[in-house]
């Protein structure tokens, strides 16, 4: 007859190893818009919208429609707080765990006051990079922890295009 364990003495079945190092970082940045922020997007998407219906591109101006809605309301609410953790055996970030035989390189952009972010590359090739905000932590501490379990990319010494976008926009 199995007998079920109460769920304080669960233990997980993945283990990590020792942890490392942690830091908390927000779901995405917060930025500072202006009024004429407001206005100039504003004005700038309803004339995208209005250029895609009289050339009968609909799904573009419902696109358009939709990520105007998600920024007004990405707005409105502050971001949640993820938790990035280096441990022995893979990396937590945000409360997926991803040992590191997933990973296949990280690089660290550090070019404060602006960029200080982690970049993780996987190796399956459906998944994209991850991007983790460093804020204050200490990228030679990190650098030297990930050398001893991921190769470093040193050829990359930009952030990604997305992140200078989004940064750009301040979306």
């Amino acid at each position: 007859m199995d007998q079920e364990q109460p769920q304080d003495q669960l233990v997980d079945s993945r283990p990590r190893g020792l942890l490392l190092m942690s830091w908390q970082y927000p779901e995405y940045p917060v930025y500072e818009r202006s009024p004429n922020w407001v206005f100039t997007m504003g004005f700038a998407g309803v004339c995208i919208v209005i250029y895609s219906l009289v050339t009968g591109n609909f799904l573009f101006a419902l696109i358009i429609i939709l990520t105007g809605l998600v920024v007004y309301y990405q707005a409105r609410q502050d971001p949640q707080d993820f938790e990035m953790k280096v441990f022995e055996h893979g990396l937590d970030v945000g409360g997926n765990f991803h040992p590191y035989k997933e990973l296949k390189k990280f690089w660290i952009i550090y070019q404060p006051p602006h960029v200080k972010r982690l970049y993780l590359e996987f190796q399956s090739t459906w998944r994209s990079h991850l991007s983790i905000p460093l804020l204050d932590q200490d990228p030679v501490k990190l650098r030297r922890l990930l050398l001893k379990y991921l190769n470093e990319d040193l050829d990359r010494d930009t952030e990604s295009f997305s992140d200078q976008f989004s940064r750009f926009l301040k979306i």
